[in-house]
């Protein structure tokens, strides 16, 4: 850039006006068109007092641009280091918000595959306790069944017994005052006697065989109750250990729940900051670049420049304050 003597400045008066123009014509449609229009503003008065006071008014005009385009550019390195922080954070948020996510659907199928097996599992208790309650229901019956039979086969077996030797005292009697006994009344009772024997042997047996088959099947009962106590026990455990399992899984997966709704919270209020603006990073920077470059044409209009300014087209440049 040209550096000029401050007699050459003197030399050329016009300078600080024509370089407000130019700031307060790069304030429209700029982003910055607050502070710029404010700088063109202060840079238009401080000109006004110049020509009033006839002091030397550029060194000023030109610290005002100077300090502009250093906030500028402290701007321009702040939204670098902000975009730079913001790319990262959404980049570990988003992983974040991934494992998380996936966690959670990893513990929910494990939640519906735990209380689906509680539930199976419930319904097998619930049977294994059905078929003991029928198994006491038999033993029962079949108790009450013996008890009821007991009497009866005693009292038969009683009355046989009882007409067996009636029977077999008559045929002793009959041969002793018979010498004998008479053929014929002797053989008819004979004839009682065998079928009276034979049918107290066919009770007896078929009391034993009662007996045996009842023996057998309250032995079947009691072996049958073990086994479905031994399942009932199991199961019951069984599903304890499924339903604690279940219920740390639920407070595990309700931290990180809480851990996805902060994880979510803060994606939002990264969206907001970083993502959600007006313009985009690159649009920003673009305009500042040219707000920039501006701001340096006019400090080189200062520095008596403007004949290159005008070479490359004059960019900025308004009616003159004299012509409005």
């Amino acid at each position: 850039m040209l550096m000029l003597s401050k007699a050459s400045v003197h030399a050329d008066p016009s300078a600080g006006r024509r370089a407000a123009e130019m700031i307060s014509g790069l304030a429209h449609g700029k982003r910055h068109f607050g502070e710029l229009s404010q700088l063109a503003s202060n840079m238009e008065a401080t000109v006004r007092l110049g020509e009033y006071t006839g002091e030397d008014v550029l060194a000023k005009i030109r610290a005002m641009l100077t300090e502009m385009i250093a906030r500028m550019q402290s701007q321009a390195a702040m939204e670098v280091t902000e975009k730079q922080f913001c790319d990262e954070q959404l980049t570990k948020n988003k992983a974040t918000r991934g494992d998380l996510e996936a966690e959670m659907a990893k513990r929910s199928g494990k939640m519906d595959e735990a209380s689906a097996h509680a539930g199976q599992l419930a319904e097998d208790i619930k049977d294994a306790h059905s078929a003991l309650a029928f198994l006491a229901q038999s033993s029962a019956h079949l108790l009450a069944i013996r008890q009821q039979a007991q009497p009866n086969f005693a009292a038969s077996k009683e009355a046989l017994e009882g007409g067996l030797q009636g029977v077999r005292r008559s045929i002793t009697a009959l041969r002793e005052y018979t010498a004998g006994g008479l053929e014929g009344p002797r053989a008819q009772l004979e004839e009682v006697e065998s079928r009276v024997a034979v049918h107290l042997t066919a009770l007896n047996l078929e009391a034993d065989g009662l007996t045996s088959e009842a023996d057998a099947m309250e032995q079947a009962i009691g072996l049958a109750k073990a086994a479905k106590e031994q399942d009932a026990k199991y199961l019951t455990r069984e599903r304890g250990s499924i339903e604690r399992s279940l219920s740390e899984t639920q407070a595990d997966t309700g931290s990180t729940s809480e851990e996805l709704d902060a994880v979510k919270k803060y994606q939002a209020q990264l969206h907001n900051k970083c993502v959600a603006q007006p313009d985009s990073y690159e649009e920003r920077k673009r305009r500042r670049e040219e707000e920039i470059v501006g701001l340096r044409d006019a400090l080189a209009v200062l520095e008596g420049d403007a004949l290159a300014l005008v070479q490359k087209g004059g960019r900025g440049l308004r009616q003159p304050l004299s012509a409005r």
